[in-house]
């Protein structure tokens, strides 16, 4: 399968990109500057552009809007949508939650409110990961934070952070760690976050690896001193990725621009197919063709 990027043109289907593989069968979920929240469901990853699509939030002038960076996780047998929208009137974006009323990831879903213990703290960009059996949530909140979950809808220890920006790579336009997506492979830990302002090229992605130990401690994570992504090949200011399969190959989904200076509103999903070399993740360039 060769698939040219980038693979959807659309930028409000394209800010932020999401993939989960569930029983075989893709779905996806975006929103961002929209007045909705979608869920798309595809059979192979080059039938992302034409995706069944079924809209499973919308804002009608009084609730939330603009569901930033929405993500979706299959928790306790219930699907849970994670997305920072703002409050009609308020500029302030906090973490939300849909909650599906089935099993089913096209089922209908309801509006459970923001994450309880957080309630009203600029937060974005959550995801939600399982380490020994334990539910966590990285979130940007100024910093790159980290806490344990008492559940899919409630915190269980206060955010703590995890890192700051402190590499020049990280502080392009403005100092910005956001946009974490967990990997996890033969026992080891890592996390891959966005850095710099997206609205500039410096726009990359960085790399965390756990070292063990208390994964709330951030003394136990590792940065990158590098990029481990960047603008290269005609793309520019890749970022805020999530990660997925094709077969046997590890595939990461990204946005990125097709013309300099572009920044978020002229991103659209790229995908790509990266490796492992001496145990981390290698994700090495965007690329205009892919073959998985």
């Amino acid at each position: 399968m060769k698939l040219k990027n980038p693979v959807i043109t659309d930028n409000s289907r394209s800010r932020d990109p999401f993939i989960v593989q569930h029983k075989g069968i893709y779905y996806s979920c975006y929103g961002g500057y929209s007045d909705k929240v979608v869920v798309t469901r595809f059979s192979t990853l080059d039938k992302i552009a034409e995706a069944e699509e079924k809209v499973v939030y919308k804002c009608d002038g009084s609730n939330a809007e603009n569901w930033y960076a929405p993500e979706m996780h299959f928790l306790n047998g219930r699907w849970y949508i994670y997305g920072a929208p703002n409050e009609q009137g308020s500029d302030c974006h906090t973490m939300q939650i849909l909650g599906s009323k089935t099993d089913d990831p096209m089922s209908d879903y309801e509006y459970l409110g923001e994450i309880e213990g957080i309630n009203g703290r600029w937060s974005i960009d959550g995801t939600l990961f399982y380490h020994k059996d334990k539910l966590y949530m990285s979130v940007a909140m100024g910093d790159l934070k980290i806490c344990e979950m008492e559940s899919p809808t409630k915190i269980k220890t206060e955010p703590k952070t995890l890192i700051t920006a402190d590499y020049e790579w990280e502080r392009q336009m403005l100092p910005i760690v956001e946009g974490p997506a967990v990997l996890e492979k033969d026992g080891k830990l890592f996390m891959v976050y966005s850095a710099s302002d997206c609205r500039c090229d410096g726009y990359c992605l960085g790399l965390l690896t756990f070292k063990g130990g208390d994964v709330l401690n951030p003394d136990n994570w590792e940065k990158s001193p590098e990029p481990v992504f960047k603008s290269a090949n005609g793309f520019f200011g890749p970022g805020h990725c999530s990660f997925t399969k094709s077969g046997n190959k590890d595939i990461i989904a990204y946005h990125a621009n097709t013309v300099s200076g572009s920044g978020p509103t002229g991103s659209y999903l790229c995908l790509g197919v990266f490796d492992w070399i001496d145990g981390k993740p290698y994700f090495d360039a965007p690329q205009k063709e892919v073959e998985f």
